[in-house]
């Protein structure tokens, strides 16, 4: 048995190569994202409402595939209506929304979003591509993200404990360890 450091250097390029694909995983899913926003014509609507629609649509795909279930139009639908009506009614002042975004939010809460309704029915398989496409890419997100932190059993921002750096550690000798030809023979 003998140690080959250049394995640790390996597996650190493997780890930046399974970062690029969990970043363009996260760039697909923010245009997937963005195509809901452009159907209601929000996709320019300033910080605050465009975070928070993508996030809450995220965080829901999020908990659909921690359940084993997909993530529905119908999934969508509430959480735009749920997040404008939050934006209509909680944010006061409204001075980081412009008041021709709020009179547009307010038209598509209309007769309890019935505007909503119509757009996504209008939609309907387009918006479920999308649906599709987001948890496809949330996946690959994921995957890759668990992936990377299982190489060296630690992301790159975790605050180091010495059990983490004990396991570090214990990773790099594991990846660095290589067993002679010989010695297999052997057992």
């Amino acid at each position: 048995m003998k140690i080959d450091p250049e394995r640790i250097l390996k597996m650190l390029d493997e780890r930046a190569e399974l970062e690029l694909m969990e970043s363009e995983a996260n760039e697909h899913l923010d245009e997937e994202l963005e195509k809901i926003l452009a159907l209601f014509e929000l996709e320019h609507s300033g910080a605050p409402i465009v975070r928070d629609i993508k996030n809450h649509i995220r965080n829901l795909a999020e908990n659909r595939l921690a359940e084993g279930k997909e993530l529905t139009v119908e999934d969508v639908k509430e959480q735009v209506k749920r997040t404008l009506k939050f934006h209509l009614m909680y944010r006061v002042p409204y001075a980081e929304i412009p008041a021709t975004i709020m009179k547009k939010i307010e038209r598509l809460l209309e007769n309890n979003g019935e505007t909503i309704d119509r757009i996504i029915e209008e939609n309907r398989k387009y918006v479920e591509k999308i649906c599709k496409n987001i948890m496809k890419y949330l996946k690959s997100s994921i995957d890759a993200r668990k992936a990377r932190k299982a190489i060296f059993g630690m992301d790159e921002y975790d605050t180091i404990t010495l059990e983490k750096l004990v396991y570090l550690i214990y990773s790099c000798l594991k990846h660095a360890i290589v067993e002679d030809e010989e010695e297999n023979k052997n057992k």
